[in-house]
């Protein structure tokens, strides 16, 4: 159904929400990520994510102690929702 949809309305919000579909699948249950983590799921090198979190291009980690930082499923969701909008813009 979500593949018929996304030909009737290329443009529109049945795209967006086959993207969160299938990013959500890819998130599995986890609710939050190492580097190392998001390096595999999105095929970026991680010094590529830190250059990205410096230049704010990419969403903020939370430290959780000096050695763990990570970062929050929803907010790596959203990352991938704007910048998948600004391409079918």
């Amino acid at each position: 159904m979500v593949g018929q949809e996304l030909f009737i309305d290329f443009y529109g919000v049945v795209i967006m929400k086959e993207v969160e579909i299938k990013i959500t699948g890819i998130l599995g249950n986890k609710e939050w990520f190492r580097v190392k983590d998001l390096s595999e799921i999105l095929s970026m090198g991680e010094s590529t994510i830190w250059k990205m979190v410096r230049n704010n291009n990419f969403p903020k980690p939370q430290k959780i102690t000096e050695r763990l930082t990570i970062w929050r499923r929803q907010d790596i969701l959203d990352w991938v929702n704007r910048k998948t909008a600004e391409i079918t813009e």
